[in-house]
């Protein structure tokens, strides 16, 4: 296939990026040489390597954005398309058919359960509530008897 037909991403433009890659290994080992020396951030602020890095980052990151939109333009050329999107990811757990179904499953077993109980509904509540507490109760317990194995009798007391 002859370069610049469809199929085929010019030679040109896979130079391009095989330099901008290379220019990006050269940045990487900088900030890794650069981490390497400094002990902690406030070392790394003072480093004397540091404001040339952040010169080169932010004269790279236009050259970066100009080779993608080379890409972007030579995909659309060559499929016709334009490329979709990246959706953000969304924070927390996704929603999935089995999270469903386990919901439904739970609300119906709570369901039978309230309907089997024939008690008034403060009879109800108060068994509820001392059930809550008594779960406190074991939570405390266990916890206390964790800080003792902690703690251990050979331990030195501060209250000397």
């Amino acid at each position: 296939v002859a370069p610049g037909s469809a199929g085929q991403v010019p030679a040109a433009l896979l130079e391009r990026l095989r330099r901008t890659q290379s220019e990006f290994q050269v940045l990487q080992q900088q900030a890794f040489k650069i981490g390497r020396e400094s002990k902690d951030n406030a070392e790394l602020v003072r480093h004397p390597e540091m404001s040339e890095y952040l010169t080169t980052v932010r004269e790279f990151n236009p050259k970066l954005e100009s080779i993608v939109g080379e890409f972007e333009r030579e995909y659309r050329r060559a499929t016709g398309k334009k490329i979709p999107k990246s959706k953000k990811a969304k924070k927390g757990k996704a929603k999935s058919e089995h999270d469903e179904g386990w919901y439904e499953a739970a609300l119906a077993r709570a369901r039978a359960a309230l309907a089997e109980d024939s008690r008034a509904y403060r009879s109800r509540a108060m068994d509820l509530v001392s059930t809550f507490h008594e779960r406190q109760q074991q939570m405390a317990d266990r916890q206390r008897d964790l800080q003792l194995m902690m703690d251990g009798p050979d331990w030195p007391r501060e209250g000397w």
